[in-house]
């Protein structure tokens, strides 16, 4: 776009389309930041400029579009992948505590090893 700004504009005194460098700056600031001068683009040709100026910022606009989609999409792959490993590991500890609590305990508050449900199906030698 900005190399047709410029042989658009080879034949008239426009600023901001002097030479190539200036106008890819100008076509930045204007499809980023919205910084223009629509005169200029009159100065043109009355329906050729305008128009041709009309469609890059729309593409433009679409392009930054597409980009804070992905971006955003990124970041929430990314933390949905976070939050789900984040999850499993607090349901292993909910699991693992849940296991520990549910053992037989003797008077003193220990685990009961010797307790006939800890010993289900294991011979214990010397007794």
């Amino acid at each position: 776009f900005s190399l047709g700004f410029f042989v658009l504009s080879t034949d008239s005194a426009i600023r901001d389309f002097r030479d190539v460098l200036t106008v890819f700056t100008t076509m930045v600031r204007a499809g980023l930041t919205g910084d223009f001068d629509y005169s200029q683009f009159e100065l043109m040709g009355s329906t050729f400029g305008p128009v041709t100026f009309f469609i890059f910022i729309i593409i433009t606009q679409i392009i930054m579009t597409n980009l804070l989609i992905a971006i955003v999409s990124s970041e929430y792959d990314k933390a949905a992948a976070s939050g789900q490993r984040k999850w499993k590991i607090d349901v292993d500890e909910v699991m693992a505590k849940d296991l520990v609590n549910s053992l037989p305990r003797d008077s003193s508050g220990d685990i009961d090893m010797y307790s006939t449900t800890m010993l289900v199906g294991h011979v214990i030698e010397g007794s």
